[in-house]
């Protein structure tokens, strides 16, 4: 066994039993492979699955580890639906007796839509603390979701597009995400390129690479029967190769529009042909990452902020497209 492994194992080996504080500030001690019952705040029994966890599986053993993390910083219930899905995921091709978890089983998940939300998070809790009973290649995807949307007939884009850390938003994150933003645009604490750039993300759902690719002349402003209207003439993002850049025009939604105009007025100065926003893709996509993550939203579902990437937006009108 190599240096690596033996670090991984150590690091994955988890207390077969362990006392923490849980949120609403009570002390309690869980153990792997014993059900846990207790009653909320309210007064409502609240139950944790953790008969299903074997302490001899490297798998069961990381994933006590993490909801030990979460029981001190998330609700019971919260837990409770955790132990909940991975009860359901378990029983799905005998997913509770692997040791190490494959890609394979990872797209078992998208069979029960509902628990999602709460698996795919816990996993990426796995992944963060780098803790073992994951394959290389899932974590390859729990890394770089946005690779595998067009893999396995469907089934992965369905868990990208149903994860509540990577994938679409819901309208209760949206709102928070808008009315933050806008908070702190009337702050001063973001300044007028970082708002429009957010609101760019927010209103069209495109990809960093065409934001980076687009120029002052893709924006076409002209006036409408209510006013100034703007046309974005936005690259397609696969049009990488010799050939002539495609195109398509969409409308800006109001909001947008009005943040283009304002945007492009303040930089008057600027020629046709000059960028819209300066960067490359991965530099506009840490500047929204930048912008929008320090701000006071919040995930109803996820109990924490919201988080963000630029590709949320996308699966967030994909999603709505669809619906």
């Amino acid at each position: 066994m190599n240096n690596e492994a033996l670090v991984q194992r150590r690091e994955v080996s988890a207390p077969t039993e362990t006392t923490l504080i849980l949120l609403d500030g009570r002390v309690v001690t869980v153990k792997i492979g014993e059900s846990f019952r207790i009653y909320n705040s309210d007064g409502v029994p609240v139950l944790l699955h953790f008969e299903i966890l074997d302490k001899e599986n490297p798998f069961h053993q990381a994933l006590f580890k993490v909801m030990c993390g979460t029981l001190s910083t998330h609700s019971l219930q919260y837990n409770s639906v955790i132990t909940r899905a991975i009860h359901q995921w378990f029983s799905l091709e005998d997913c509770g007796q692997e040791a190490i978890i494959e890609i394979g089983h990872i797209g078992l998940i998208s069979k029960i839509p509902t628990y999602i939300a709460f698996i795919i998070p816990a996993l990426r809790r796995i992944k963060d603390q780098r803790l073992g009973g994951m394959s290389p290649e899932v974590i390859d995807f729990l890394n770089n979701d946005h690779k595998w949307e067009e893999r396995g007939n469907g089934a992965y884009y369905t868990l990208i597009t149903n994860d509540p850390v990577c994938g679409a938003l819901t309208d209760q994150e949206l709102s928070s995400i808008h009315s933050e933003l806008n908070y702190a645009y009337s702050q001063g604490a973001i300044s007028q390129e970082e708002y429009t750039l957010a609101w760019f993300f927010i209103g069209t759902g495109v990809r960093p690479v065409q934001v980076s690719r687009m120029v002052r002349s893709d924006v076409q402003i002209s006036e409408g029967a209510e006013g100034k209207e703007v046309t974005l003439r936005i690259p397609l993002a696969k049009g990488e190769g010799g050939g002539k850049q495609e195109y398509w025009l969409r409308r800006a939604p109001t909001v947008l529009a009005e943040c283009l105009i304002d945007y492009l007025e303040s930089r008057n100065d600027i020629s046709s042909e000059s960028k819209l926003f300066d960067g490359t893709p991965g530099v506009i996509g840490k500047r929204l990452i930048k912008t929008l993550s320090p701000l006071n939203t919040y995930s109803n579902r996820l109990e924490q902020r919201v988080p963000i990437s630029p590709y949320r937006f996308r699966y967030t009108m994909a999603t709505r497209a669809l619906a």
